[in-house]
């Protein structure tokens, strides 16, 4: 279960956007995210996955009827290629979240560039100096992905150790007191 930071901070939104969306999309959310009053909030995976859905759409600046739209056809948007523990890592730490934005991103021109090479390669031998400058351009970004992958274990790491020392100091892992919803 996560708690309201995790999802600030994965999809880096404010508090208030999380409320507002828990509030507007709540249908689509388990009832954990919906507690009485009182209670704290606490989202499922598949929660994280609806609201990988909304702040999706959001961004693309689609209005609350398409979003409600997408999820009552049981759209949602797969969390990037983390397990379950790697997403509560992440919630530890912004810089975390910024190097996970940046993977994912890595990873999809990955694959766009992987599809135009096999494309290219089907058509006519003009196109062969473009498919091999396409290639260079794929390697460089695997490189780059090599290397944001690298700062995503270094990001990783830290938070870890910080919050290892947090709780060896007895004050959590920020020194306050854990959000409450």
């Amino acid at each position: 279960m996560y708690g309201s930071t995790h999802i600030q901070n994965l999809f880096d939104i404010s508090y208030e956007t999380v409320r507002t969306y828990t509030k507007e999309f709540g249908r689509y959310l388990s009832p954990t995210a919906r507690p009485p009053k009182g209670d704290h909030r606490k989202y499922t995976y598949d929660d994280l996955k609806v609201f990988a859905q909304i702040v999706g759409m959001k961004r693309d600046r689609k209005v609350y009827a398409d979003i409600h739209a997408a999820l009552a056809a049981g759209e949602r948007t797969e969390i990037p290629e983390f397990s379950e523990a790697e997403i509560k890592e992440l919630a530890l730490s912004r810089q975390g979240v910024v190097v996970a934005q940046e993977l994912q991103k890595a990873r999809e021109r990955i694959m766009e560039m992987e599809a135009k090479i096999v494309q290219f390669e089907k058509q006519t031998p003009e196109l062969r100096d473009e498919v091999a400058t396409l290639k260079g351009q794929l390697e460089e970004l695997r490189r780059q992905h090599e290397n944001t992958d690298h700062r995503f274990m270094e990001a990783m790491k830290s938070a870890q150790q910080s919050y290892a020392q947090g709780f060896k100091d007895g004050a959590g892992f920020s020194g306050k007191k854990s959000d409450a919803s």
